[in-house]
């Protein structure tokens, strides 16, 4: 057997989803058809092993792979889930801004996004490394020399259940990534009594200290946007391009959004009475301002992971003062 088909297949003894398509099931009975030939001297009981593997594949069942042991998480989101799984004693590295829970910036830290440390996460011998996107070039590296590699998507809620359903799957903790799922869901149901008109509102992410400079909102395709929807609002920028963008001060004073959300890290929290007043030269443009519904939260809020209910919330709050007008 040469490399090329034992990698193909290790690959087939993953987990296989059932409902496969005809082209599929012939794809693989052509590929284990011609392992076999290429196996013909092994002995009947490896013969008949491939043979079952064909089997299992076929009626759509799996043959269970040891779950991963030694996992490195490469962005804050994926981490919580981990946590959120109650796996977290196989989670060896964590990245810079991996800080909640508390305990997990206690694991070995592995850099930032932007600048990984290659020879700590190689040095921490990971059985899986699970990153965003945005790690491609990472994780691309990282699968080239052999180990396993897991990519989740996290802009929308539909993103954020399914990299908790897929982490499950990969972990061998589907039950409890189903039952979070579940919790989840329940807890973001849609805002009842919905406002008769949406309130209106803006969700800004970041911005120049001490300056109106430099803002950056979140658009209508994020999963801030649609907790704002349930939470009975309506996005005052959902038309941006992209995920998030810019907003300059002529565009905010003309849609003059009737709450305004602002994004924070913790650490400045003690700041918010200054963050507040910033906006106080623009009272006589922006009806948030002189009716106080500007509201400054921490940046757990960018996390898209299992804290979406306290998200959710958070949202409420903001939008609580209008609704029950």
């Amino acid at each position: 057997m040469n490399y090329e088909q034992y990698r193909w297949l290790i690959r087939y003894c993953q987990p296989v989803k059932k409902g496969l398509t005809l082209p599929e099931m012939s794809y693989i009975v052509r590929k284990v058809t011609s392992l076999n030939k290429s196996i013909s001297k092994m002995n009947q009981t490896r013969m008949n092993w491939v043979g079952a593997l064909l089997l299992v594949v076929l009626v759509g069942g799996s043959i269970a792979a040891e779950a991963p042991q030694r996992i490195i998480s490469l962005a804050p989101n994926i981490t919580e889930i981990l946590f959120a799984l109650e796996i977290e004693d196989r989670v060896v590295g964590v990245t810079d801004y991996c800080i909640y829970p508390p305990k997990a910036a206690q694991k070995a830290s592995i850099g930032d996004l932007f600048n990984p440390n290659i020879e700590q996460i190689f040095a921490l011998q990971p059985d899986l490394v699970i990153g965003l996107p945005a790690s491609t070039p990472l994780l691309n590296t990282l699968e080239l020399q052999g180990i396993p590699v897991l990519t989740v998507h996290n802009e929308t809620i539909a993103d954020i259940l399914a990299s908790i359903e897929r982490i499950g799957d990969k972990t061998a903790t589907s039950t409890r990534a189903t039952a979070l799922i579940d919790s989840i869901r329940h807890h973001i149901e849609p805002h009842s009594p919905t406002p008769s008109t949406p309130i209106s509102a803006m969700i800004i992410i970041g911005r120049d200290p001490g300056q109106l400079t430099g803002i950056y909102v979140a658009g209508g395709k994020t999963f801030l946007s649609e907790l704002l929807v349930r939470a009975g609002g309506q996005n005052a920028f959902a038309d941006i391009k992209g995920y998030y963008n810019e907003a300059s001060l002529e565009a905010i004073i003309q849609r003059n959004p009737r709450v305004i959300i602002e994004l924070r890290p913790a650490a400045e929290q003690p700041q918010e009475a200054e963050l507040r007043a910033n906006w106080q030269p623009l009272a006589p443009q922006l009806q948030a301002v002189p009716q106080h519904l500007v509201f400054i939260f921490g940046d757990y809020l960018l996390i898209p992971g299992p804290r979406l209910p306290q998200i959710y919330h958070a949202l409420l709050q903001a939008l609580a003062p209008v609704s029950n007008e």
